[in-house]
């Protein structure tokens, strides 16, 4: 038995898979997360996986009504590309959410620093939650703007 209290990822446990209520969600891995979203080692798998569980619940609860339309029409799961849209919400929804709250933490190169620049990370903390409705919009089927004349 081993121990590690430096909670940083180890060769197994970015293979953690969190799973959806249902089979009718795509599975989401913490290895696949930590590599779409560039999350890298600086914060570690129990608070990735946290936010990626936050991040799904949140998703999940948003696309009720979806998912119950789609069963209605005897979907039993997502196609290739919704589950693709899917997985792009969650993982931004949970990248926006570990940005807000490390938002001391950069570990890119000094000057590409954001972490002492709060409007820079501002705006990459929106491009993030941008990604999540304009994912959702897509998996919905709905335009990414609407606009009436008056």
């Amino acid at each position: 038995m081993s121990f590690d209290a430096t909670g940083l990822p180890t060769a197994n446990s970015a293979d953690e898979i969190i799973q959806a209520a249902g089979d009718f969600w795509p599975e989401i891995t913490l290895a696949k997360f930590r590599e779409a979203a560039r999350v890298d080692h600086t914060i570690d798998d129990p608070r990735s996986a946290y936010q990626l569980r936050m991040a799904v619940a949140h998703i999940n609860r948003q696309l009720a009504p979806f998912r119950e339309d789609r069963e209605m029409d005897g979907d039993t799961g997502l196609g290739q590309t919704d589950a693709l849209y899917y997985q792009a919400a969650v993982h931004h929804h949970a990248k926006a959410r570990l940005l807000e709250k490390y938002r001391d933490v950069d570990s890119r190169r000094v000057g590409n620093s954001t972490a002492r620049d709060p409007q820079a990370l501002d705006e990459r903390v929106n491009t993030e939650w941008r990604e999540v409705r304009n994912s959702l919009s897509a998996l919905r089927g709905r335009p990414l703007a609407t606009v009436e004349l008056i």
